[in-house]
């Protein structure tokens, strides 16, 4: 079987894999509607191209590399919403390639390497929110290019690539601080008497991922603090007795217990269960990588229920980890001749892939288009489209209140500071004034103020927005110049301005 994987096989079916793949993600990345969280990290990342940095310049509560991953990018071209899905469906892509090469090292058969990139792409996790400009698709492909280094490095026993595997663990905490757990099943792979002196190598590397972190903790303790945990710590509204019921509700949606429109049966479940099977009937011929990819996967689940409240989407990180023993299993049912263990692998292959396929049907014909008229444009092409017309009613560097940065991303406008983000209505009331203002955070009773005051001069707003509706502004004395003809929301201008 060995002998049967050429380099020259291997480099054109790592061409196929990539290509199918992108096609497939590109698809999903401008069928997909967009999440509300993406409207904060595209805006981030739109500031960090304009010159500004996040903690210090605008709030961010998350890691600092991915403001800086797709501002790049922004930087070389003009900033949209169909650039950044189209960079999130390559990063998808590559991931999906990375799984792939793992595979092909692990089981030694390209169709068998090929049937875990299919499983990856037929997963509904992956379908629903590895297509988003959110922090899945970039830390997976850190993630899974450090598991691939670090296979590579324990068969050629070459110290640069430990620094590599380190490098991009390092990175991917860049992006997800709590993948840090990670470092444990690399540390278990790398126990053995062959592999420990280099260890210093991958500490190393992983020192240098770790640089934006130490770099905006050095430049100012505190708002790194606050954005990267104080916020967290705060951030729920749940009761004390609500908050461990809301995760075991999450988790039984996940595994198909209870109902749930996002994630259809038990496909989750069954992935989990079939990658501890294969892990059990491989018992101690598991494959180092194979026996990290499930570790990896068990530390990434375990850590996702840190976030209080929890949702769905953190799980689907461990997707592609619980893949890897399944594929590796399967290769050794086949060389074993194990009948029954083929056949009931293939038959939840099957079915795996045609849940896949009837969420991916569902996302290309629209059938999952959210209902509304205030959501009928949040899809790429309509919100850049939105964002032209706005930039062709205000003049270029405008400040504009919209309460979701989403609608201001790739425009002109700047909006008003505090309002990068749709974070601000959780942070509790024990924050003051003072510090929100250091923060760079908004408060209901701030934007009250300044409706009341007229301090304000243009406000995107739909009907039935909470904070602004048009009978409050029509009372503030606010009058609408432009209703958009594709969504309901409107543009409001304070009487004074012409």
């Amino acid at each position: 079987m060995a002998g049967a994987v050429t380099r020259r096989s291997t480099i054109g079916a790592s061409a196929l894999v990539f290509a199918v793949a992108c096609i497939g993600f590109i698809v999903l990345a401008y069928t997909r509607s967009i999440a509300s969280d993406e409207g904060f990290y595209a805006m981030a990342a739109q500031r960090v191209a304009q010159g500004h940095m996040p903690y210090r310049d605008f709030f961010y509560p998350q890691a600092p590399l991915l403001p800086y991953l797709y501002g790049l990018l922004f930087a070389l071209g003009s900033p949209s919403w169909q650039l950044a899905r189209l960079c999130t469906a390559l990063m998808s892509s590559l991931s999906a390639l990375f799984l792939f090469r793992i595979g092909i090292r692990c089981s030694l058969s390209i169709p068998i390497a090929l049937l875990g990139a299919l499983l990856f792409f037929a997963s509904t996790l992956t379908i629903i929110w590895f297509p988003t400009v959110k922090i899945f698709s970039s830390t997976s492909l850190f993630l899974l290019g450090s598991l691939y280094a670090i296979s590579v490095a324990d068969e050629k026993r070459d110290a640069r690539y430990y620094l590599l595997s380190g490098l991009l663990l390092g990175l991917a905490c860049g992006i997800r601080s709590y993948v840090i757990v990670c470092v444990v099943p690399f540390a278990i792979y790398m126990s053995s008497k062959e592999t420990y002196r280099y260890g210093l190598w991958f500490l190393g590397g992983l020192a240098l991922g770790l640089l934006p972190h130490a770099f905006f903790f050095l430049l100012d303790a505190d708002r790194y603090l606050y954005n990267n945990l104080g916020y967290h710590l705060d951030r729920s509204t749940l009761p004390d007795h609500e908050r461990v019921p809301q995760k075991l509700r999450t988790l039984g949606r996940l595994f198909g217990v209870l109902e749930d429109r996002e994630t259809p049966g038990i496909q989750y479940g069954l992935l989990v269960l079939c990658s501890l099977g294969s892990l059990l009937a491989l018992r101690k011929a598991v494959p180092k990588a194979a026996l990290t990819s499930f570790l990896l996967a068990c530390s990434i689940f375990v850590i996702s229920l840190l976030p209080t409240p929890t949702w769905q989407q953190y799980f689907c990180l461990t997707v592609p980890f619980f893949i890897l023993p399944i594929v590796v299993g399967l290769q050794t049912a086949l060389e074993k001749k194990k009948t029954f263990v083929v056949v009931l692998l293939s038959f939840w292959t099957l079915s795996h892939c045609i849940a896949g396929g009837i969420e991916y049907y569902a996302h290309y014909t629209g059938k999952k288009r959210l209902p509304g008229p205030e959501k009928a444009a949040l899809y790429p092409l309509a919100l850049d489209s939105l964002g032209d017309r706005l930039d062709q009613k205000l003049a270029p560097g405008t400040t504009l209140f919209s309460l979701w940065p989403g609608h201001l991303f790739g425009t002109k406008l700047t909006p008003v500071l505090g309002m990068e983000n749709q974070f601000w209505v959780r942070v509790p009331r024990s924050v003051d004034v003072t510090d929100r203002k250091y923060y760079h955070l908004m408060s209901p009773k701030q934007v009250r103020s300044l409706l009341k005051e007229q301090k304000l001069p243009f406000i995107l707003s739909g009907r039935r927005n909470r904070y602004t509706p048009d009978a409050l502004l029509q009372e503030r004395g606010y009058s609408r110049f432009y209703q958009d003809p594709d969504v309901d929301i409107s543009l409001w201008k304070r009487s004074d301005d012409s």
